[in-house]
């Protein structure tokens, strides 16, 4: 389900969806079944590949972006939002059968120290550090399915920080977050305010 949307995306820019993805180690079915597990690893060197052949430096974002809706590409963490009452209750659920979506990296859900914040953060295994394009499609993805589940003023999103250092055009981050973004962080972590 990860990913839907980028055969649309590379098409739209005149190259082969499914000779790029197989290049990158994905069985090029991948493409179109959505119920299968792919490499993380692999997905992070897709991204990478995707994002110096079509030119794109914030490629993570630009997939994020054009995906018509973030249920398709949230996969399982998709469909239980449809049956989250709030976010609070899909975040639960969601840490709850997180294995279920990816064991790539853990999700921690923690309030902020001033109380007022809530803390969204990715994991990742340092010894494979996920591709910059990775983190930032899957935090743009979750700000994307949050604005969805509820009428969120984009106030109420506090900032989004990435352990990567900063791209030189952030043109995209402002698109998709439409909050500060700070980089060189200790943490990938989306922060947004506990009333949500």
């Amino acid at each position: 389900a990860v990913l839907a949307g980028f055969a649309e995306l590379v098409a739209g820019r005149g190259a082969d969806a499914a000779d790029m993805v197989r290049r990158a180690g994905i069985p090029a079915h991948a493409l179109v079944e959505r119920d299968m597990l792919v490499s993380w690893h692999a997905l992070g060197n897709l991204m990478e590949l995707a994002a110096v052949e079509l030119e794109t430096p914030s490629l993570g974002l630009a997939w994020a972006l054009a995906v018509p809706t973030p249920f398709l590409n949230f996969g399982p963490l998709g469909l239980l939002a449809r049956f989250s009452e709030t976010i609070g209750q899909w975040c639960a659920i969601s840490r709850s059968y997180w294995r279920f979506h990816t064991n790539a990296y853990a999700v921690s859900l923690m309030e902020a120290e001033s109380g007022q914040d809530m803390i969204l953060r990715l994991a990742v295994d340092d010894m494979v550090p996920p591709s910059r394009h990775q983190m930032e499609y899957t935090l743009a993805g979750v700000c994307q399915l949050m604005r969805m589940l509820a009428p969120i003023d984009d106030s109420r999103f506090v900032g989004v920080r990435f352990q990567h250092l900063k791209p030189d055009d952030l043109v995209l981050h402002g698109q998709a977050f439409r909050c500060p973004v700070e980089f060189g962080c200790r943490h990938n972590e989306l922060v947004y305010r506990r009333e949500v």
